[in-house]
């Protein structure tokens, strides 16, 4: 069976506290994965050797890059060099084949910017979806960019002609569970949502690693303090999203010792800034 489709799935949140108003302990984070039909094979060949390898190794039938970048379970005992391999070898296959890469963050906070439309939808009901919940408006905004950005892609490229599945990691549904779309397909995508586990999917692992590395980086320029050096394991981890075929984040280039939090928070205001809306988000 091909593995053609958009594979969804959440960040688990790493780091869950509270840094920043742009970073609340409410934040909901989405990443998807566009495998288009024309290289579908050259990913399901690489990931299953890839796979294969591990399963050998470490005798795991999945990756959850949290764990292997904490060192924690079978990867306490694993040497630096060889999680960073691993990272690495997954950075090198998504880079090489250069699949379009979304994400989406949203928080109680996010929501108070346009809390009536948000509202107004959630009395709509949508069966499954549910507007009160933050990581249904970031799910629901995530297909609003895939849908949005596969139209450009298709004008690109006849790679992205085909219509595609959306298959999600289980938590926001049960495996197996099939969740109708809360937007129109408008022939993009087919008309329901399959969530699957990613020990059985090989995409959803891909966007594992993805929705971990961006959340990570995210977290350490949060951390930054000016005048302090990244450390090495964080300049890696920006390296490696710097590398991937964003569809959905700007990229800055920034003096690494003089960057800082408060810089960070200077992007994300002016952002805010020229969409008409308050500097920061607040809580009600």
């Amino acid at each position: 069976m091909s593995i053609t489709g958009i594979y969804i799935d959440d960040s688990g949140n790493p780091g869950a506290s509270s840094l920043s108003p742009f970073h609340t302990d409410s934040k909901k984070s989405w990443a998807a994965v566009i495998v288009p039909d024309s290289i579908s094979t050259d990913v399901e060949t690489g990931m299953t050797l890839f796979l294969s390898g591990i399963k050998q190794d470490y005798n795991l039938n999945e990756l959850h890059f949290t764990d292997i970048y904490s060192g924690r379970g079978i990867w306490k005992k694993e040497s630096v060099e060889k999680r960073i391999e691993i990272f690495d070898l997954m950075a090198m296959l998504i880079s090489k084949l250069n699949l379009p890469i979304f994400f989406q963050s949203f928080s109680d906070e996010f929501r108070n910017d346009h809390r009536d439309f948000w509202d107004y939808l959630d009395g709509i009901g949508l069966n499954f979806w549910n507007f009160q919940k933050t990581e249904h408006i970031g799910y629901f905004l995530l297909l609003l960019q895939l849908k949005n950005s596969v139209k450009i892609l298709r004008k690109q490229s006849r790679d992205f002609n085909n219509r595609l599945q959306i298959y999600t990691d289980v938590g926001l549904a049960k495996e197996n569970a099939e969740v109708a779309l809360p937007i129109k397909s408008d022939d993009i995508f087919y008309e329901v949502i399959k969530f699957q586990s990613s020990e059985a999917t090989i995409g959803l692992q891909i966007a594992d690693f993805v929705a971990f590395v961006i959340s990570k980086s995210q977290r350490i320029q949060l951390e930054k303090k000016a005048g302090e050096n990244f450390s090495d394991s964080e300049r890696h981890i920006l390296s490696i999203v710097a590398k991937l075929n964003h569809w959905s984040l700007d990229l800055n280039n920034v003096d690494p010792i003089n960057f800082s939090k408060e810089g960070y928070e200077f992007l994300l205001m002016k952002d805010r800034k020229e969409k008409g809306l308050p500097l920061m988000p607040k809580k009600f």
